[in-house]
């Protein structure tokens, strides 16, 4: 469901995670360094293509948030521990805001 709704999903992880497209909120606390990957952007339409992935801000090592291809991410491709971002889907393009930490 929509992200900031009562209906939103969030999800906990720890190792490397591939968002769904019905996934809205994934925190992780990762100890080495892991990988978000973005479903196709394609299926997720509005109001299911606004994410936001965050570092705890007890991780260890740098979350990369990558795409499958032939989506591209436009904006922040890694976070540290304690930060946060939005990404939006749109046409094949991932667009990250980075709401820093």
């Amino acid at each position: 469901m929509p992200l900031n709704s009562i209906y939103s999903k969030f999800v906990a992880k720890t190792d490397n995670f591939t968002l769904t497209p019905h996934i809205d909120v994934v925190t992780f606390t990762i100890a080495t360094a892991k990988t978000c990957t973005l479903p196709l952007a394609g299926n997720c339409p509005f109001p299911q293509n606004v994410k936001q992935i965050i570092s705890a801000g007890g991780s260890a090592d740098t979350l990369t948030i990558a795409v499958t291809s032939p989506d591209v991410l436009i904006g922040a491709g890694t976070l540290a521990a304690g930060q946060s971002t939005f990404v939006t889907a749109n046409a094949g393009t991932w667009t990250s805001v980075s709401g820093g930490g």
